[in-house]
């Protein structure tokens, strides 16, 4: 499960992230049903968030149940198992509108999704059926976490922050025909090519063991 630490709302900074995420992913995995959530009746969980003073809590996660249950890809038949990788992927997918991830998280979704970019283009897997659809649709004005991604051709790639300090501090890059991943803060300069020797401009290699965890 993603650890997203932030609020659902600037207005309610009270409400940790936990438990709204813990509200939100419940729903997911009942498909958009309302009926329960995390053990207990949605007509009782909700006067119990009224009582408690989070009564805005409820229109959110209403909107959020009918977001799921709109959705074909939640919509299986039968018992068709989900993957974790799939799971995941539909939790990142559905949650990043109603959450604020913070700027860490960001950092480790943009260099993860590198990954998951040359994966897809190493397998040539047809655009159909890729996961990182979301993450090819990212523009300066509406990124995937925060970021925003360029195809440099050949297997190389770029992770940009949309906002500086705000969305992100570094720039991530994935070298064209090289397994190697990079970053650098540009300090809010944007990246218009991959460098021609990166360890010589001053960016850093980095591995898993360089990078904060989402779990």
């Amino acid at each position: 499960m993603l650890r997203i630490a932030t609020v659902l709302q600037e207005s309610h900074p009270e409400v940790p992230a936990i438990e709204v995420g813990d509200l939100l992913e419940s729903v997911l995995e009942n498909g958009g049903c309302l009926d329960v959530i995390n053990g207990e009746k949605w007509k009782d969980a909700k006067t119990r968030l009224r009582g408690e003073g989070k009564e805005f809590l409820i229109p959110v996660v209403e909107a959020f149940a009918k977001k799921c249950r709109d959705s074909t890809e939640l919509r299986r038949d039968g018992n068709k198992p989900v993957t974790e990788e799939e799971k995941e992927r539909l939790i990142r997918k559905y949650m990043a509108p109603f959450l604020k991830p913070e700027i860490e998280t960001n950092e480790a979704i943009a260099y993860r999704s590198l990954g998951d970019l040359r994966r897809d283009w190493n397998l040539n897997i047809p655009p159909e059926q890729r996961f990182t659809t979301e993450i090819r649709a990212a523009t300066p004005t509406s990124g995937y976490y925060g970021y925003w991604f360029v195809d440099c051709g050949r297997g190389g790639f770029m992770a940009i922050p949309c906002e500086y300090g705000k969305s992100g501090i570094h720039t991530y890059i994935l070298m064209t025909g090289s397994p190697a991943f990079y970053r650098k803060d540009l300090h809010g300069r944007v990246l218009s090519r991959l460098p021609e020797d990166p360890e010589k401009e001053g960016w850093i290699e980095v591995g898993t063991d360089g990078l904060p965890e989402v779990s």
